[in-house]
């Protein structure tokens, strides 16, 4: 048998984000390191995203970097309101500005012009539908390995009713992040 303890404290304050153990059997030391690593991204990604929005919002406007703009966004986009939307995406074009290579940008952009045309928030569906097939294409071209890109390029397809498309992207994006809730959701609509 084997005993493995892992855990994620936040340096900055000590404070503990997430604990888990594991007893398991030494049968198949690779199933169980499978196990552990998809259990400790499944539950580790989500805090770090949210611990790396919250950073970004505490610095200072003059010190962010391409990075801390996209934290930025993300938070933004995440409240789901029209105008945070619109901040989302003046920010990660400061981001994109400050790094042209950013495929977490541009995905995070696509998606931006997504929600625009989902809630009705566009001046102009074509061109947000424009907009957001252009940004995640140019997330797909920088990282081919990407299942965000590829989830925002099969809703492109989604909405632009190419469903054939849209799922063999979809389909995509889970083959490279099988644990990517959102990839999953977006195939069972365009199925």
């Amino acid at each position: 048998r084997v005993r493995i303890t892992a855990q994620l404290i936040d340096a900055s304050t000590g404070h503990h984000v997430w604990a888990e153990r594991y007893d398991r059997d030494l049968e198949d030391i690779f199933a169980v390191q499978d196990e552990i690593t998809e259990s400790i991204v499944t539950a580790v990604g989500p805090e770090f995203l949210s611990a790396e929005m919250q950073r970004a919002q505490r610095k200072e406007v003059p010190t962010l970097d391409a990075w801390d703009y996209v934290m930025r966004a993300n938070s933004h986009h995440s409240r789901y309101t029209r105008k945070d939307a619109a901040e989302a995406q003046r920010l990660l074009g400061k981001a994109i500005e400050l790094d042209p290579m950013s495929a977490e940008a541009f995905c995070l952009l696509a998606f931006t012009h997504l929600m625009q045309v989902q809630f009705g928030w566009s001046e102009s569906v074509s061109q947000s539908r424009k907009e957001a097939a252009k940004a995640a294409q140019r997330a797909v071209t920088i990282d081919d390995r990407d299942a965000w890109a590829h989830t925002a390029l099969g809703l492109v397809d989604l909405i632009s009713k190419r469903y054939d498309d849209a799922v063999s992207r979809l389909e995509k994006a889970i083959n490279l992040n099988p644990n990517l809730a959102n990839a999953y959701g977006a195939l069972g609509q365009a199925l």
